[in-house]
């Protein structure tokens, strides 16, 4: 992230403005009704926080932030923009930082038809070329709903 994301960051730890959590500063961005909160850590990796539990969004860890799934895309766009702009953090750039592609990437991988269908219905336009290679999978694999395979198969993307 820019240099501007950095500099708000720790003006916000320098004024108190963030929590400690699990050894690391955190400022949350948004709170859905879960209660779950999701914002930035030290380094500016995304976390969720659900009590005193802190999650840094990274390989293996992403099912932790599948909640946002169930929430339409819309919404969630919104819960960044107004939770980067009430902390003075560009809004664009918290938008775009939040790890949606890696996120969509292991429910497309995993095998639950439930998230694999809210996943998508969440994809933007933009997501879709560096998703191609699996959604290409989800569309030609019999172990998915032949429902799921023909929305899948009319998202990917031609070379």
């Amino acid at each position: 992230m820019s240099d501007a994301v950095r500099q708000r960051f720790d003006a916000m730890v320098d004024a108190g403005d963030s929590e400690r959590v699990q050894d690391l500063h955190f400022v949350a961005i948004f709170t859905p009704e879960s209660g779950l909160r999701y914002g930035l850590v030290d380094d500016l990796s995304w976390a969720v926080v659900d009590g005193d539990q802190l999650t840094v969004f990274q390989k293996g860890s992403e099912l932790a932030f599948v909640e946002v799934l169930e929430h339409r895309r819309s919404e969630f766009d919104e819960w960044l923009e107004q939770g980067a702009a009430a902390s003075g953090f560009p809004v664009d750039e918290v938008l775009f930082s939040f790890p949606t592609t890696e996120l969509l990437r292991v429910i497309f991988e995993g095998s639950s038809q439930h998230f694999c269908r809210l996943a998508l219905m969440w994809l933007q336009p933009s997501e879709l070329r560096s998703l191609r290679s699996v959604l290409l999978e989800v569309a030609e694999s019999t172990a998915w709903p032949a429902a799921l395979r023909e929305l899948a198969a009319r998202l990917v993307v031609r070379e």
